[in-house]
């Protein structure tokens, strides 16, 4: 049984970025998050990291004719990092300085 079900703020799971931390009391890790779309680019962070986070990327896109696709980041800095994909699609990204992914 579930007894209480808590939602994210809108600004943590909104696909922007924002300076909201995701749990009470503020501190400890950062997390960003948003999508891009095409065939490459590169994201420019709101307030740069502290030091080099992890950057986790996923297709958004729910098309059969993406299954296959490949899709990479390449040089991350506290600053942004850049991407590549081999077929235009939108794909969502996590960048966070908690640890190893």
């Amino acid at each position: 049984m579930v007894v209480d079900e808590y939602i994210g703020h809108a600004d943590l799971v909104g696909g922007g970025q924002t300076a909201l931390h995701s749990h009470a009391g503020g501190g400890g890790v950062n997390v960003k998050s948003g999508t891009v779309s095409g065939l490459s680019g590169s994201v420019t962070f709101n307030t740069p990291f502290g030091s080099t986070p992890q950057v986790v990327m996923t297709v958004q896109d729910s098309g059969a004719t993406l299954r296959d696709c490949l899709y990479k980041v390449t040089a991350v800095s506290t600053t942004g990092f850049s991407w590549e994909a081999d077929a235009s699609m939108t794909l969502a990204w996590i960048a966070t300085d908690a640890g190893d992914v």
